[in-house]
């Protein structure tokens, strides 16, 4: 099944890029990284001043939002510390995140891919 192409870059409309144009596991509707930039519009909040809230840099944000690395977990618990989300399930979900990603990189390493 191919997945959705889903919010492409709406700029001239609100002012902003809304976030990905193709659905991968970093930039799925359920990621981490696409909950916090959607919070962080949601607070209308830039990259920048997320970066500087959470002592991270602007090109580190740019890069987890545009699904070109994962996130650290520290990244994510300083985030979930900036939108008052629970800290735990953050964890959770970056943990679960991180398995899933390794399982298959895993079964592509051993040529058992689905």
């Amino acid at each position: 099944m191919a997945r959705p192409m889903h919010l492409i870059n709406c700029q001239s409309v609100l002012g902003h890029s809304l976030f990905y144009k193709n659905e991968t596991d970093l930039t799925s509707r359920n990621s981490l990284p696409h909950v916090f930039q959607k919070m962080r519009i949601h607070r209308n909040l830039t990259r920048v001043s997320l970066a500087k809230k959470i002592g991270f840099t602007e090109e580190y944000v740019q890069d987890v939002e545009s699904g070109r690395i994962f996130p650290n977990l520290q990244y994510c618990l300083r985030c979930a510390k900036e939108f008052d989300f629970n800290p735990n399930w953050v964890k959770v979900k970056w943990a679960n995140a991180v398995i899933e990603r390794y399982s298959r990189r895993l079964k592509k390493g051993l040529g058992l891919e689905d």
